[in-house]
């Protein structure tokens, strides 16, 4: 089975809004997550688990943030 790749988007009443690669919306309970998940966190899903992935964190970190001194230069 592929990998699943998605950026958790927000976390409300219990509820982790995920988005994938394609844009995709998926909507899981809070509880499928690694403890201690957070909004804007890289989560990959395989083998029936989902897990934090933090260096694709953040590798987008900083490309927002080059984006952002490109932008304001």
């Amino acid at each position: 089975m592929k990998e699943r790749k998605y950026t958790v988007d927000r976390i409300e009443d219990g509820i982790a809004t995920l988005i994938d690669e394609n844009g995709k919306i998926r909507n899981i309970r809070i509880k499928l997550l690694p403890l201690g998940t957070e909004e804007t966190d890289c989560v990959n899903y395989s083998c029936g688990k989902y897990y934090l992935d933090e260096e694709r964190k953040n590798k987008l970190q900083q490309e927002i943030k080059q984006l952002e001194q490109e932008l304001f230069e």
